[in-house]
């Protein structure tokens, strides 16, 4: 009934009263997703571009969901189309990418985003992500660092390159990571997360003695 009366509003004219309609429906069926590309189209041809794109990208979240990975691409591409910039456009163009196995092309995206907005924290959180998944840690740590320079509170993100390094058994790298995020973890009473890492590394290399030293501060700070 609701997609007849959207039809006989679309060939009065009525855009708008179809509109609402059309997105009524989606409320009601969530397992329509086809719902949110004709609202996209509709958007779209009356020049509402944010409208269109929040409709792409609502498409694309329930594609992934279903793990239809590849059209979820699709979907997510059309709203960066309109908006190559969008943050939750370019979350989920990323995650379907990296599901796919393409997280070189996610990270090139990215990389292109973050050239028009160098200071964005959320998109360099995702392509440090990128980075990590592909492998790359050398890019990884780049990223991770100049994220630090620019906020400090940014630092619980090295601690997932540090898991990366320990993932790679790359101890001395991970205990220079641990290092940069040493003081903010003491500070931010997080010692229990200094400790545990540096539990894991000395239980793989007693020798280490970077570990070690940081292992003194630990200890110092906790009197």
């Amino acid at each position: 009934h609701y997609t007849t009366l959207a039809e006989q509003y679309s060939r009065s004219g009525k855009k708008a009263e179809a509109l609402n309609i059309w997105k009524q429906i989606a409320g009601l069926d969530p397992n329509n997703i086809d719902i949110y590309f004709k609202i996209a189209d509709i958007c779209w041809q009356d020049q509402q571009k944010d409208e269109a794109a929040s409709a792409y990208i609502e498409a694309g979240k329930r594609l992934n969901t279903k793990k239809q990975f590849e059209s979820a691409v699709t979907a997510f591409s059309r709203a960066l189309e309109i908006n190559p910039d969008h943050v939750l456009a370019l979350k989920g163009f990323v995650e379907s990418q990296i599901s796919l196995g393409y997280s070189d092309e996610a990270a090139k995206s990215l990389e292109s985003s973050i050239a028009r907005q160098p200071h964005n924290r959320e998109l360099m959180f995702m392509l440090i992500d990128c980075y990590i998944d592909m492998g790359n840690l050398f890019e990884a740590e780049k990223t991770a660092v100049k994220l630090l320079e620019q906020e400090p509170s940014n630092y619980p993100k090295l601690l997932d390159l540090v898991k990366a390094y320990l993932n790679n058994t790359d101890l001395e790298s991970a205990t220079r990571i641990l290092s940069m995020a040493s003081e903010h973890l003491l500070v931010g009473g997080k010692a229990q997360t200094l400790e545990s890492l540096l539990n894991d590394i000395l239980n793989r290399n007693p020798q280490q003695l970077d570990a070690i030293r940081l292992l003194v501060r630990l200890h110092t700070w906790q009197r």
